[in-house]
């Protein structure tokens, strides 16, 4: 088994071995054929090979800000939902608040006109009393005038009786 392993791990490292060689000899390969291109040619390919890395770089940065902008519009969407729900959550509570002061406002309207009502009431009741007072007050003075009148008429009666007498 240890043999196994031994073998294993040598084939292991083989294969890393081949592999790295097979890069450095790619290196290699681009390096002298970048040797053998001129200054300009050279240049150009750098040009390229640095175009290609910022194309890949906005790519991945547009896939970033396209997602950023898909999340961004829609937690906007939810906030305006939220929003949404909050006014109108709002305007229900107004809407409620004004029906309640509406109804108090009637029900206070309600009592003024009957203690306005209950008060007239009270104030014709107070003169009809004060006029059947004054009327009687009228009937009395009348009433004892006449008797007044009638006693000092008798007297008078009684004076000239007497004086006929």
């Amino acid at each position: 088994e240890r043999e196994r392993e031994r073998e294993r791990d040598k084939t292991d490292e083989t294969r890393r071995m081949e592999a790295e060689k097979k890069r450095e000899e790619e290196e290699r390969s681009r390096k002298s054929e970048r040797g053998s291109l001129s200054a300009k040619e050279l240049l150009a390919l750098r040009k390229k090979e640095k175009q290609a890395r910022e194309v890949k770089e906005r790519r991945e940065t547009g896939e970033r800000e396209a997602a950023d902008a898909v999340v961004e519009r829609e937690s906007e969407r939810a906030r305006t939902r939220e929003s949404e729900r909050e006014r109108e959550g709002e305007r229900e509570r107004e809407r409620e608040a004004a029906r309640r002061r509406a109804v108090a406002d009637a029900e206070e309207k309600k009592q003024r006109q009957e203690a306005e009502a209950a008060a007239e009431a009270d104030a014709k009741r107070d003169a009809a009393q004060r006029r059947a007072l004054a009327a009687a007050e009228d009937k009395r003075l009348r009433e004892e005038r006449l008797e007044a009148d009638a006693a000092a008429a008798a007297e008078v009666e009684r004076e000239r009786e007497r004086e006929r007498e």
